[in-house]
């Protein structure tokens, strides 16, 4: 039994991860239980080595299981996990995506385009799909109001998001792994990437306003009501308010003070 194991443990190790895919693809089962339940039998097999050996035969060596483990992606997808987490909570992705809003006019045209870069730049320091499900509730909410379908608007945050998370050492986690392994610095991925990565996203926008013009046409009356969508319960943080309200605060007495000068 063990040396058949052993001979054909590549197929066994693909067979495990077909099965493994198949029960993720029917989402019937917790997709982390499904991941823990094949490596746990991979190791029971002794597929993967408990811990590192030197072969015999090849006189190379064999990782052990725990060296597989990239610990540090692990933790620092955990880290951005916990300020997602927090951070949605308090509304405050919701209310920066609706204060951009207003400063499109309601213009649908605008409003998709605003709507795809919010989505980008969040995208390049949260997670592609956390950040499309915060703005799909705004999402349904412009849609309604521009009595228009929702489709274009997901079709086109769901590609910004793409576009945007492939800026960062952070944005998705293939570049955490290839950061790490590579050596790269977070400095390194931006610069790098991000001039690409514009003209990636002003090109694949502008494709999309294209294709989908004809349900981006509203009336006057329901463009002024999308630029002033009440945002003054979005944040659910009072302290969070009250900071915000502070800015405002100081930008309008800054602001005031320049008009008196003027005169």
């Amino acid at each position: 039994m063990i040396h058949f194991i052993h001979t054909n443990a590549m197929l066994i190790s693909g067979l495990i991860l077909a099965i493994a895919y198949i029960f993720i693809a029917s989402e019937k089962i917790q997709k982390s239980v499904i991941a823990l339940a094949g490596a746990s039998l991979a190791m029971i097999l002794g597929l993967i080595p408990f811990e590192g050996y030197i072969d015999s035969q090849t006189l190379t060596y064999v990782k052990g299981v725990f060296e597989h483990i990239d610990f540090e992606v692990i933790f620092l997808l955990i880290g951005m996990m916990i300020i997602v987490h927090i951070s949605s909570r308090s509304g405050v992705f919701k209310w920066l995506a609706i204060e951009l809003l207003h400063l499109t006019k309601g213009h649908p045209k605008t409003v998709l385009f605003s709507l795809a870069a919010f989505t980008a730049i969040a995208s390049a320091f949260l997670d592609n799909v956390t950040t499309v499900v915060l703005m799909m509730p705004i999402t349904f909410v412009i849609a309604k109001e521009f009595d228009a379908d929702p489709v274009p608007f997901l079709i086109t945050e769901v590609l910004a998001s793409n576009i945007g998370g492939t800026t960062t050492l952070i944005g998705d986690p293939p570049n955490i792994i290839i950061g790490t392994k590579a050596g790269l610095s977070f400095m390194d991925f931006l610069r790098e990437l991000t001039p690409i990565v514009v003209i990636i996203f002003l090109v694949t926008i502008s494709l999309l306003v294209f294709m989908f013009r004809k349900g981006l046409k509203s009336t006057p009356e329901k463009m002024e009501h999308v630029a002033n969508i009440d945002n003054s319960e979005t944040i659910t943080d009072k302290k969070f308010v009250e900071y915000l309200n502070n800015i405002r605060s100081i930008k309008n007495g800054k602001h005031s003070t320049k008009k008196k000068q003027r005169r």
